[in-house]
């Protein structure tokens, strides 16, 4: 109703005036709302981290080579352009005008699971949503934002400011990866041999441990797309969070925020380990590649 939109943009200047006072408020920022924020596109990388059964089910499905006739033989009927039904949004919308007559093939697929993650991002909520923008930019325009070339994670962290993450409670309820670790049987005598003689696991949290503040929050926003733990700490986390390992050592780590679970290849020094996990949670992207 008309009163819940007044109040929808009143929060929007309440947050903005935080960010010009510098005055962090309480409560954790998800990467994809300042990108609304910032006025950048969202699409399958957000859906991606944020839900990967959607995307393995709903978007990398349809993108397989003959993915929308694989489909229709799997449903018994057409792939048309509608959204996919979800809690908050159980029937169906079109994607498009005419949507709901349109059939998805090899040609426009692209274009499907581009506004099918669209959707799914943000259609059930899209005028909730332009209100708090509209509230934020009357005070903190978006092209002011994009001269600064300020990031998600940037904004995230002014809204939210830099939490106090303690390193021994974090890893006391995390759940660690039950296989083997590699690096626990082997030994080396090159320059790193008292890093690489570590496991994989307090490779890790030595890394964490030597971390700045600020590189922490931007490690937890990374893996969870939360910038504050919520009341109770580390414990209190749904799910808690979770460290996997691959075997990769080309790639970057990467991260799955709905399971606040981050992967990371089984790097063979310390140093290596931190200049890659740095990077990560820069860019921000969870894509892999180093």
């Amino acid at each position: 109703d008309t009163e819940t939109l007044r109040k929808l943009s009143a929060v929007g200047r309440f947050v903005a005036l935080a960010v010009i006072l510098e005055k962090p408020l309480p409560f954790p920022t998800s990467t994809i709302m300042c990108k609304y924020l910032l006025g950048e596109a969202v699409g399958l990388q957000d859906v991606r981290r944020l839900d990967p059964d959607f995307f393995r089910n709903r978007v990398e499905a349809v993108l397989q080579d003959e993915g929308p006739q694989r489909l229709e033989e799997m449903l018994g009927a057409p792939l048309t352009f509608l959204s996919a039904a979800t809690d908050v949004a159980p029937a169906p919308q079109e994607l498009k005008p005419g949507g709901a007559d349109l059939e998805v093939t090899e040609a426009n697929k692209h274009q499907y699971v581009e506004l099918l993650c669209e959707h799914y991002l943000c259609g059930p909520i899209r005028t909730e949503l332009a209100c708090f923008l509209c509230g934020f930019w009357s005070l903190v325009p978006c092209g002011i934002l994009r001269d600064c070339r300020i990031l998600p994670q940037e904004l995230a962290l002014m809204i939210s400011g830099v939490g106090d993450l303690d390193v021994q409670d974090w890893r006391s309820n995390t759940r660690h990866p039950a296989t083997p670790d590699p690096l626990a049987e082997t030994s080396s005598d090159t320059e790193s041999s008292a890093t690489t003689e570590l496991t994989t696991t307090e490779m890790f949290w030595a890394v964490v441990d030597e971390m700045t503040d600020e590189e922490r929050v931007k490690l937890f926003h990374f893996a969870t797309g939360l910038t504050r733990l919520p009341v109770g700490g580390f414990e209190r986390l749904e799910p808690l969070f979770s460290l996997h390992f691959l075997d990769n050592t080309d790639l970057l780590p990467t991260a799955h925020t709905c399971a606040n679970q981050i992967e990371v290849p089984r790097y063979q020094s310390k140093a290596e380990m931190r200049q890659k996990l740095i990077v990560a949670i820069n860019l921000g992207g969870g894509f892999g590649f180093a």
